[in-house]
């Protein structure tokens, strides 16, 4: 098991420009109606136009249809009574939601849901899951753990979903024939109603919307064409949309979080910076670097002035944005792809290990690792194409050892091997081997506690003892 080389990093940037006051907060909700005959903004380029307010009935959902509703299939009982937060968390295998108990991740229930699982929100006392295969949106009660709503979104595919504090927005591409190759497809925003499960307005982008970030006044929105992406705001005083300016266009992969501050960007052609914007002013207020961090930034949420980035080689970074501040860094799974929040702690999921990541945010560090099911179908490379792979225990872990082999401890993500007395999680730690270091394979392989234990001798020290080779789909010791 890895050990965490980084605890803590002290103050890495302090934000040169002091933030303005909070944006006013909304008095009542503006009604938003947009329409495909608005002047609406094109790709990347601002509008001042305000929306038009009629849209033909043809071209999108009705917003007077009525949400269908149906009981859900599920399976496995409750199995103790539950006392802590739920956790919903998807397995894109399996088609299921997987709901665990926070206090333990033991799992209560699993719900299937037909159709392709998109994305997962938690909120208005309801779990709302896109089937991006019938394009749908299912609402789930917190507390039955039934379906109480299906809504169709018909022609408009579903990318992306989310919630602020009045309603529930989602992110979608319109189904049309494009006029040559090089044409993007046009899309946009669907606006739900908590209170009624009714669409009940589309904002027209002219773009997929891939994700979403919220301030009191504003959402912002990232739209994706021509495998460049955008950040359109939409301003609910004024019912105008804006483009994101000089910062408003990255190409290749890009995330987004918003608050009253402003915007935080990460994107994978700046993969050691976070970018913080004022989109108010249109500049950039500060930098946060990450460059003594392997991998890039890949995800990222944010919460109660603080912000958590998902390393694509296996970390989780956490940072105070009053001060820009990293904090803590946390080790997860490097085939992890998403962050999300549940009660008071944050989640890391991983479809390549069929597993669910919990991080204790009171405490810095990684809580219970529980698994959600199937895993993606994964092919390990063999390194030496000598080298035999094999399944040596129950687990399905496909191991690439053998005694008498050399091996070594994986530099990335740059986390010690724990070498122990035994070949157990509990017995007693004799000393560690670090990122790189050579091993020989003396003895083995032991079956204990779900993962594969060889017993090595390090070479630069001569260390003896047993160690893991790795778990699910990564490795910890490599040929």
């Amino acid at each position: 098991m890895k050990t965490k080389l980084i605890t803590q990093v002290i103050s890495v940037l302090i934000v040169g420009v002091l933030l303005g006051g909070c944006m006013p907060s909304v008095d009542k909700a503006v009604s938003l109606a947009f329409t495909q005959t608005a002047q609406a903004l094109a790709p990347f380029v601002a509008s001042e136009t305000p929306f038009s307010f009629t849209r033909e009935p043809s071209e999108t959902p009705d917003p007077n249809s009525t949400a269908t509703s149906s009981p859900t299939p599920f399976q496995a009982p409750t199995l103790f009574s539950n006392s802590g937060v739920n956790v919903w968390v998807k397995n894109v295998v399996d088609e299921n939601i997987i709901v665990f108990n926070d206090l333990n991740m033991q799992q209560l229930m699993a719900i299937s849901i037909e159709g392709n699982i998109g994305d997962v929100v938690d909120a208005f006392d309801g779990i709302w899951v896109t089937d991006t295969l019938n394009q749908k949106i299912y609402r789930i009660d917190r507390d039955d753990f039934l379906i109480t709503a299906v809504i169709p979104t018909q022609t408009l595919q579903i990318k992306s979903i989310a919630a602020d504090a009045q309603y529930i927005w989602v992110g979608v591409q319109e189904e049309e024939s494009l006029p040559d190759v090089n044409s993007s497809p046009n899309g946009g925003i669907l606006q739900i109603d908590p209170q009624t499960n009714k669409i009940v307005n589309y904002i027209d982008l002219q773009a997929p919307v891939v994700k979403f970030a919220f301030s009191d006044t504003k959402i912002w929105a990232l739209v994706e064409t021509n495998e460049f992406y955008a950040i359109k705001i939409i301003d609910f005083q004024t019912q105008q949309i804006t483009d994101g300016g000089l910062y408003g266009i990255w190409q290749g992969h890009t995330r987004i979080y918003g608050n009253n501050q402003g915007i935080w960007i990460i994107n994978e052609n700046m993969p050691d910076t976070i970018q913080h914007v004022d989109h108010t002013a249109n500049v950039l207020l500060s930098s946060i670097e990450l460059g003594r961090y392997p991998g890039t930034a890949y995800d990222m949420i944010g919460k109660d002035n603080t912000l958590w980035v998902l390393l694509d080689q296996g970390s989780v970074v956490r940072i105070d944005l009053q001060y820009n501040t990293i904090l803590s860094v946390i080790p997860v799974s490097r085939y992890c792809k998403e962050l999300f929040f549940a009660g008071n702690n944050v989640y890391s999921l991983s479809h390549n290990d069929g597993k669910v990541y919990q991080i204790l945010a009171d405490q810095n560090r990684l809580g219970a690792v529980s698994s959600t099911g199937s895993r993606l179908p994964t092919s390990t490379p063999t390194i030496n194409p000598d080298i035999k792979e094999k399944v040596v225990c129950e687990n399905d872990f496909v191991s690439r050892l053998a005694v008498g082999m050399n091996a070594r401890v994986n530099e990335f993500p740059p986390y010690a091997n724990r070498v122990r007395i035994q070949p157990e999680k509990d017995a007693k730690i004799l000393g560690y081997i670090e990122p790189g270091e050579p091993v020989e394979i003396l003895e083995g392989p032991s079956c204990s506690t779900d993962w594969v234990w060889w017993k090595v001798k390090s070479v630069q020290t001569g260390l003896i003892g047993w160690t893991a080779e790795g778990e699910g789909t990564e490795y910890w010791l490599t040929p």
